[in-house]
């Protein structure tokens, strides 16, 4: 019990190093027969199959169908109590069980039997099924508690060997546990009381190996494995006491350690209590014993997000509202409720508990910060405008005075930016421009009818192109354009027409990247506008975008486009204009991503401020997946009810086979009313597959659904 709860408590430790959208666990609550998973299987149709103590399980990414033992049907399960599950040639399973050999047969969803008969020869030699294995021939093997069996095809018997040894010329009937093959095609087993043996086929000997004392070092193999791994010429024993080595060519044990300490996922492996699969995607099926069965994606796309609030060493608030970097590196995070800092080398957080400096003691909402050109600091929050001097560690404040209109319009600051003379500007009520000389500001209230001032006061961003000319991002307002040379402002407000740089008067952010278009982002989606040629190109839902609620964008290293939103981060290849969507299931901080709360650190990391934290992003570690899955139907349904296997209906069979390996189906007009279950066997993100139907002669477009 002492090496069973050990195991368990490393294999736990193990789970929680894994990455949380990497990984989701199925139990009973999912359709799951039983949470005591004990053999995992894929089959060549792409459905993944579980074994439990109680019944077999069928899994298409979404649901489960389970199969047990009926008294009173032959063809149904032999035993509820699964032990291992393979495929052979024919695409049929075998199912190792408590009580019996199984065939499962895909074309007639049912289950042909084996079991032991004392006084027929060619059965199997005991119900009791250890393990299967199928050999390099496509030859059925089986092991079970006296024995060592052949499934011989022809005759649809058993041929059985009997372990012996020819050093003491004995033959008996012991448990085999487990088999397999080496590249040479000898069979390798543990045996009761004997460890590791070889078998040959053409002698149909077996041989057992000791080691140096005599004596076979290995332990107790009752549950245990034996397997050649990565084809290095060596085997892995894996007993009750311990893990062992042998070398196939030395013919020495030695104890074993996981090759890569380092791993979270090779030391499942050498747990006799844990299976561990690995399918054709690089999917990893874990079973954690009793607590149902783990999907470990090492393929998934996930990304690093904290959210985690901690007066100590965590986030102050989890709802971030700006961010800027220092010259340090260290992320400055604004949130609800004041300022911390985040540094990405030791990944620590300061904040208000952890730090003396007054720039922390600020318990305002921070909505905007940046760092000037003299590496201070300038914030905004929803109660006015601070001024922090990181040489001196002095904080400055600034707020709005009734009837001084050298001060702030108003205490609630949307947004800081200062330009490339060095002048600050802050939206707040209208447009305010620091004046340095007399530590006060330039007010430029709103106005519909001039082009003196700002049409709203609801000033959210800034962009300066090359020439200087400064863009106002406003709401209600449209862009308001200064034009320093000529201290006049002029506005491009909405336009519905296609080739309109805005079609909403409420713009988010105005970035330009590399190529020198201009990203603008609206409730509309967002727009890539030229400046030399005046074109503009529009992207929304309808062309693959999330959302057309924009929250920020940002270019990577890459010349992409990552667009944060309510709903999630679109990432739009510039070069095959595609878009990938990304959601809190592949590891975002939530779903909803706050107002311009982005930005890009000079390693290329990109940072995503929202409602639950904040999401950073390596454009360059970005895996695609490029496996298709294969689409099957699970169901026919006419008039609400399932259709079953050679079931009469209308005076004939619909269904003669599986609908899973049907053709086609052949319905009268009689059976009008119907419908169909179906399911694309992929299992990253399964919820994401999206699908089209159409019914030829009645429907015009494809049918989408998900």
């Amino acid at each position: 019990m002492m090496k069973g709860y050990l195991f368990f408590v490393i294999l736990v430790m193990q789970l929680c190093n894994l990455n949380a959208q990497s990984y989701k666990i199925y139990t009973n609550n999912d359709g799951l027969s039983k949470n005591a998973v004990t053999a995992i299987h894929k089959d060549s149709k792409g459905f993944m199959w579980f074994g439990t103590a109680v019944g077999l399980n069928r899994f298409d990414g979404y649901n489960f169908k389970a199969y047990f033992h009926n008294e009173s049907d032959s063809m149904t399960l032999c035993n509820n109590n699964i032990r291992k599950i393979l495929e052979d040639v024919n695409g049929d399973l075998w199912i190792a069980t408590t009580n019996g050999l199984c065939r499962y047969n895909y074309n007639a969803d049912n289950f042909t039997n084996y079991f032991h008969v004392p006084e027929l020869k060619g059965s199997v030699s005991n119900n009791y099924i250890n393990s299967i294995f199928i050999d390099e021939d496509k030859n059925l093997w089986v092991t079970t508690s006296e024995g060592f069996d052949k499934f011989l095809t022809e005759t649809n018997t058993f041929q059985h060997f009997v372990f012996n040894t020819n050093e003491r010329g004995v033959s008996e009937n012991k448990a085999i546990y487990d088999i397999t093959q080496d590249s040479k095609g000898v069979f390798w087993l543990c045996i009761e009381g004997n460890g590791l043996a070889s078998f040959s086929k053409e002698t149909e000997q077996f041989s057992v190996f000791k080691g140096e004392n005599g004596l076979t070092p290995v332990g107790n193999t009752h549950n245990g494995k034996v397997f050649a791994k990565n084809g290095n010429g060596v085997l892995k024993i894996i007993a009750e006491n311990g893990v062992f080595d042998f070398n196939l060519q030395t013919k020495v044990f030695s104890t074993s350690l996981p090759e890569n300490k380092n791993s979270n996922i090779d030391e499942f492996d050498y747990n006799p209590f844990v299976n561990v699969y690995t399918d054709n995607t690089g999917t990893l099926w874990i079973n954690i014993p009793n607590k149902g069965i783990l999907q470990y994606d090492s393929t998934r796309n996930r990304f690093e997000s904290y959210s985690d609030v901690n007066t100590n060493f965590g986030l102050i608030d989890k709802s971030i509202f700006s961010m800027c970097e220092d010259e340090k590196g260290k992320i400055w995070i604004g949130t609800s409720k004041g300022i911390c800092t985040y540094d990405p080398a030791n990944k620590l957080f300061i904040n208000q508990s952890n730090s003396s400096k007054s720039v922390y003691k600020i318990s305002q909402s921070i909505t905007s910060m940046i760092f000037d050109r003299y590496k201070n600091l300038w914030i905004g929050t929803s109660s006015g405008l601070y001024y922090y001097n990181t040489q001196a560690g002095i904080l400055k404040s600034y707020f709005h005075t009734i009837q001084d209109t050298s001060s702030l319009i108003s205490d609630g600051i949307f947004c800081v930016f200062e330009d490339s003379k060095g002048n600050i500007w802050a939206g707040a009520g209208g447009l305010n421009l620091y004046n340095k000389a007399k530590d006060n500001f330039k007010q430029f209230r709103p106005s519909k009818n001039s082009d003196k001032t700002v049409n709203s006061e609801y000033i959210v961003g800034f962009y300066e192109d090359k020439s200087g000319i400064l863009w106002i991002n406003t709401w209600a307002g449209g862009i308001n354009i200064y034009h320093p040379d000529k201290k006049i402002f002029s506005f491009i407000t909405a336009n519905k027409t296609p080739e309109s740089i805005i079609k909403s008067n409420d713009i988010g952010s105005i970035v330009e990247d590399s190529k020198g278009f201009l990203w603008v982002t609206s409730n509309y989606g967002i727009s890539k506008y030229n400046p030399l040629t005046q074109k503009t190109v529009w992207y929304s839902t309808k062309d693959g975008l999330i959302d057309n609620t924009i929250s920020d964008v940002l270019e990577d290293n890459n010349g992409n486009i990552w667009i944060s939103t309510r709903k999630g981060i679109s990432m739009l290849n510039t070069k095959s204009q595609q878009f990938r969507n990304f959601d809190a299931t592949d590891g975002l901080q939530a779903n909803e991503f706050t107002f311009n709360t982005a930005l890009k650190a000079p390693n290329g990391n990109l940072y995503f401020g929202g409602i639950n934290g904040f999401t950073i992003i390596n454009p360059d570690n970005l895996k695609e997946n490029k496996i298709e899955p294969v689409v099957y139907i699970t169901n026919l349904q006419i008039f609400n009810n399932s259709v079953r296997i050679g079931e009469n209906i209308n005076g004939r069979v619909i269904l003669p086979q599986n609908i899973v390996a049907a053709k086609s189906i052949t319905l009268s007009q009689r059976e009008k009313f119907f419908s169909l279950e179906f399911t694309a066997l992929h299992y990253t993100n399964p919820e994401k597959n999206q699908y089209a139907y159409m019914l030829e002669g009645f429907d015009k477009d494809w049918n989408i659904t998900t």
